[in-house]
């Protein structure tokens, strides 16, 4: 965007000026660069002597523009010209163009010898004659010629004399004024960092860095970077901070001008011309100076003219800034192509003492910052009348509600007794159905369970059987020894057989015998009968502890013992499936209903024996978990196993794998819901063809018991 002033090159008007500059102290400055003679030294390995010699004057050409301006090269030129001062006043030299790398002032002193003073921007501030940000020589009284060397650098070098009082005037008001100018330029910068951290606005960021990377031109334009930082490039920065300040100038503007809003072609051309420059900002150093300097004015241009459209196309389509974003883009271009013509011609001349340049970008910065303030208003006044139409609105629309609400109280009210009867109503019908249900659900419970016992009335009754055909074997045998016995005591006892007789019956030996054989035989069966009526006990008392119907509360249960009693009414049908391994930990008591729980083990156990279509391994293993205060009952089958979608569905209710009539589809359900209301979990780990594993949790004190 700062090339604009090198691609508004002007021609320099021509006009007459002698070889030799007449100092009469007339005027406080003389630009005097026609007619000086200047040859170029592509070597750069000529010594002041060499170009002195009057044999080499035939190589020097005649300048007739008002400026020295050269292409960008590699050479050095040497310039010709002597200064006839007509008065007492000592003078200054100013080469007015601080992108000069190097700048030589060659003399000769009174004893003859070539005396050299140097500046240019590779010089340190302070080691310059003069410290200035432009450079600037102290000329002597009486010289018969003056050389100076310097390095091309394509912007057009002004050669000026000055008296010296009026250059130090000159300079000390520069310094105030650029003081000046760079103290507003950072107080915008911090002004929009501010809006942006109270208003949470993106935009004033992009403008700050905006109006930071203009600062940065201004000060690389006219050498006051050095004041800052002696040791930089200022070609270098020249050169690069166009290239940067084109990216960020696009993207301001097709944020800025909300370019995507009013026109979405523009919008996808302006992308294109961001991702170019973009690119261009890392190719450049690939390129030769001679190609980046011409290739960056073009950049400008584009970028200039871009911008400029970006305006006018958003302002006829309604954007309000649009047509004053473009305005300031040129003037700002205007300034520029002054600045060129000063440097041409010498004038039209600086404005308290600031490049043209400057200027714009000091009008561009305030411009743009005026700008951001005005889209604020009209967005603010905008979002006024909008919220006054919308309150005017709402205000309509509540006393309208009112009306209608005063209207419809009577009806709501009437609607509000008929609903609150109905409600009362469906309250009751809705307390008996609940009240039905919690029946329903009981009822459904201990059908369920009923259902699980008369499936397992057959075990029981075959368990039962087996003890009481050992009782009704050994009361026959008791009798029929019973009866041997008392005829031998009734042969004994007779009264028709005298003392003595009965005597050598009962020493009989056969008869001795026959009665020990007789006792050993009846303890024997007394045993078998004893041992029966143990196993019945046994039975009946591990189907009285499963049941335990009397026991709904919550107690504290020793869970192994409800494990047992579940087996051992399970026990005809464990015995033909699996076989069983019990791995039992050490348990506390825990607190739950011991009937439901018992329920819960019967279900999955009868299940898990039921899975296993050929003889297995049936595992019930207990872990007290003291970290949670919690108990694990872990049941393991090698049964069939599940898939993923069976175990998806193991808990629904009325779900069963088993074939019509021999499952209701409730079991697990309900044994789901009795975890649940123990404030426990089931988990289940299973896979087809590797068995099937589930875990039940119940905490040793539930938090909400019963």
């Amino acid at each position: 965007m700062k090339n604009a002033l090198t691609l508004c090159m002007l021609v320099g008007w021509l006009s007459g000026a002698a070889q030799s500059v007449v100092w009469d102290g007339t005027e406080r400055s003389l630009t005097f660069s026609r007619g000086v003679e200047v040859f170029e030294d592509k070597g750069k390995n000529l010594s002041v002597g060499q170009v002195a010699d009057p044999g080499f004057a035939r190589n020097f050409i005649r300048n007739e523009k008002n400026v020295l301006d050269f292409k960008f090269t590699d050479a050095v030129f040497w310039v010709k010209f002597s200064v006839e001062n007509k008065t007492k006043e000592p003078l200054v030299l100013e080469v007015a163009q601080a992108l000069i790398p190097t700048a030589d002032l060659y003399f000769r002193d009174s004893t003859g010898h070539w005396q050299v003073l140097r500046s240019g921007y590779k010089v340190h501030l302070y080691d310059k004659p003069i410290a200035h940000s432009l450079h600037a020589f102290p000329l002597p009284h009486h010289v018969e010629a003056l050389f100076l060397r310097y390095q091309s650098t394509e912007q057009p070098v002004p050669l000026k004399i000055w008296t010296k009082a009026a250059y130090e005037n000159k300079r000390a008001h520069q310094v105030i004024t650029y003081g000046v100018y760079m103290g507003i330029m950072l107080f915008v910068i911090v002004l929009n960092l501010f809006l942006l951290v109270l208003m949470r606005r993106f935009t004033y960021l992009h403008y700050s860095v905006l109006v930071l990377m203009y600062a940065l031109f201004s000060a690389i334009f006219d050498g006051y970077l050095s004041y800052l930082f002696p040791e930089a490039d200022l070609m270098t920065w020249f050169i690069l901070n166009p290239i940067i300040n084109q990216f960020i100038g696009v993207s301001f503007c097709l944020l800025f001008l909300e370019v995507k809003k009013y026109s979405p072609g523009l919008y996808k051309w302006g992308l294109v011309v961001l991702a170019y420059t973009l690119i261009y900002i890392f190719a450049h150093s690939f390129l030769p100076l001679q190609i980046v300097i011409p290739l960056s004015q073009f950049n400008a241009l584009l970028v200039m003219i871009f911008e400029v459209t970006c305006g006018f196309v958003t302002g006829r389509k309604g954007n309000r800034i649009g047509y004053l974003f473009a305005a300031g883009y040129l003037v700002f271009f205007i300034l520029c192509a002054v600045e060129v013509v000063y440097l041409q011609t010498g004038s039209p001349g600086y404005l308290f003492e600031m490049t043209h340049v400057s200027i714009g970008i000091f009008f561009e910065a305030l411009f743009l910052a005026f700008l951001l303030v005005q889209h604020f208003q009209w967005e603010r006044a905008d979002m006024l009348a909008a919220n006054e139409q919308a309150q005017r609105q709402l205000l309509d629309k509540t006393l309208e509600n009112e009306r209608i609400v005063r209207e419809q109280n009577v009806v709501l009210e009437e609607t509000v007794a008929r609903r609150t009867a109905q409600i009362e109503e469906q309250k009751a019908a809705l307390e008996k159905s609940l009240a039905e249900l919690k029946l329903a659900q009981s009822k459904l419970v201990e059908s369920e369970k009923m259902a699980s016992l008369g499936q397992l009335t057959a075990g029981v009754a075959h368990e039962i059987n087996n003890p009481i055909n050992f009782v009704s074997v050994g009361v026959k045998n008791l009798t029929r020894n019973f009866e041997e016995a008392k005829e031998i005591f009734e042969s004994y006892l007779n009264p028709d057989t005298n003392a003595e007789e009965a005597a050598l019956q009962l020493a009989d030996q056969k008869h001795r015998e026959q009665i020990l054989e007789i006792f050993d035989e009846a303890e024997t069966l007394f045993k078998s009968i004893q041992n029966g009526v143990d196993r019945t006990i046994s039975i009946v008392k591990s189907l009285r502890n499963f049941s335990r119907l009397d026991e709904g509360e919550f107690k504290l249960v020793d869970l192994h013992e409800g494990l047992d009693s579940t087996l051992e009414i399970l026990q005809s049908q464990i015995r033909k499936k699996a076989e069983l391994v019990k791995k039992y930990g050490q348990l506390p008591l825990v607190k739950c209903a011991p009937g439901k729980i018992n329920q819960v083990f019967l279900n999955i156990i009868n299940n898990a024996l039921q899975a296993m279509d050929a003889p297995g391994l049936l595992t019930l293993e207990t872990q007290y978990l003291k970290e949670k205060n919690e108990v694990a009952v872990i049941i393991s089958d090698t049964g069939k196993g599940m898939n993923e979608e069976v175990k998806r569905r193991l808990f629904e209710p009325f779900f069963t794998t088993k074939p019509i009539g021999e499952g209701t589809g409730l079991g697990l359900s309900i044994s789901y819901g009795i975890i649940e209301e123990h404030k426990g979990r089931i988990e289940v780990e299973s896979a087809e063809g590797k068995g099937s594993t589930f875990v039940i949790y119940l905490p040793v004190r539930p938090s909400e018991e019963g």
